[in-house]
């Protein structure tokens, strides 16, 4: 095993994750096999076919025919780890512990689309907005101390409720406004900016749309 990262939020192609992760710095030095989707970053991927080019050589048909033989392996192994319950979302890392969970209510602004999370002055709530529009439903994704949220539509005004650990803890995002604001040289696309009010607290569990456990 070279490197294991934490998953990052969003929706966004496997190059850009082997990078911003961190993982591509991990595996420099170190004979790497990857699919064709990791053309470009320095792995040893398939041969592909070039333009103009109606077959592979025997030479290529043969390093891809090993190719294959290596990443059925793989595979096989990741079929596995998908199986260990201990690294389902809501695992606990080994040798760390998770963050406390501090009632409180924050607004954040976030930039649709940017990529830029908003996090909670403590830290335990991170939210990256993949989408949005000023007429329509806003997409957020949450990661809470307890759970990672897949992407969500949330009409303005409609609360996501997380439910968290303990049991009577819980988060609340509710999309408050969504509105454009130009920025110089973007006049035929402006930003969209949303405004969230982020609720955390224990007790009876708010009425909304739920996710989590």
């Amino acid at each position: 095993m070279v490197a294991i990262r934490l998953p990052l939020p969003g929706s966004r192609n496997d190059c850009r994750a082997f990078i911003q992760s961190g993982v591509d710095r991990a595996c420099r030095g170190a004979p790497t096999i990857a699919d064709v989707g990791y053309q470009g970053t320095g792995l040893l991927t398939p041969h592909r076919k070039q333009h103009g080019q109606t077959h592979l050589s025997p030479q290529q048909e043969a390093e891809n025919a090993v190719h294959r033989r290596v990443r059925a392996r793989v595979a096989h192994a990741l079929s596995r780890l998908k199986n260990w319950k201990i690294l389902h979302t809501r695992c606990l890392r080994y040798g760390s512990s998770p963050k406390p969970f501090t009632p409180g209510t924050h607004q954040g602004e976030i930039v649709a689309t940017s990529g830029k999370p908003w996090s909670s002055p403590d830290g335990t709530v991170s939210i990256i907005v993949p989408g949005a529009s000023t007429v329509g439903d806003v997409q957020v994704v949450v990661i809470t101390p307890s759970t990672s949220c897949p992407e969500t539509s949330l009409a303005i005004g409609e609360a996501l409720i997380i439910p968290e650990d303990p049991a009577t803890s819980w988060t609340r995002i509710t999309p408050l406004r969504a509105w454009t604001k130009e920025t110089p040289g973007q006049a035929e696309f402006p930003d969209i900016y949303v405004r969230l009010q982020i609720d955390q607290g224990t007790g009876p569990v708010p009425r909304g749309k739920r996710r989590g456990r």
